[in-house]
């Protein structure tokens, strides 16, 4: 499979299976990263994509309760998932917002408050963009398609 045709199946998969988000960690001070997750079943796909990307880490086997199939998870952080997110961002159907809002991610800036508050941003902006149900549009005021990828500082 040639480089175009694996970045278009990635997308699709990502686009019903994956994850865009920011996560905070918590330790001595909040920081946060970058992230995109890919949950299946098929092992396998999850390591066909690690080999094709050459980053990325697969989860050991995790066995959810009643008798449904264990599920591994394929997840890349940091500078590799900003950098994802604008390669897979118009290739994107259903997540292109959340992708779109991955791609500004700023990276570095530990310490830099302007770049905190924006990261915040981001983390609350793609949590209401992930929740499930309603499509929200990042304000929250309204159901709405539309984006406002205004953030807090230029």
């Amino acid at each position: 499979m040639n480089r175009e045709n694996f970045l278009w199946y990635l997308a699709g998969l990502l686009d019903g299976e994956g994850h865009f988000s920011v996560i905070k960690v918590k330790t001595p001070c909040v920081g946060y990263t970058a992230s995109i997750q890919c949950q299946i079943t098929d092992s396998n796909v999850l390591k066909f994509i690690r080999k094709e990307l050459h980053t990325g880490s697969v989860t050991p086997p995790y066995q959810a309760s009643g008798n449904r199939k264990p599920t591994r998870t394929w997840y890349v952080c940091g500078r590799a998932a900003v950098e994802l997110a604008r390669t897979l961002k118009p290739m994107l159907q259903i997540k292109q917002k959340q992708a779109a809002l991955l791609a500004t991610f700023p990276m570095g800036g530990r310490g830099n408050v302007s770049a905190r508050i924006v990261k915040e941003h981001l983390f609350n902006s793609l949590r209401q963009l992930n929740r499930r149900g309603k499509i929200l549009a990042v304000s929250g005021d309204e159901e709405d398609d539309s984006l406002n990828l205004e953030l807090p500082f230029k």
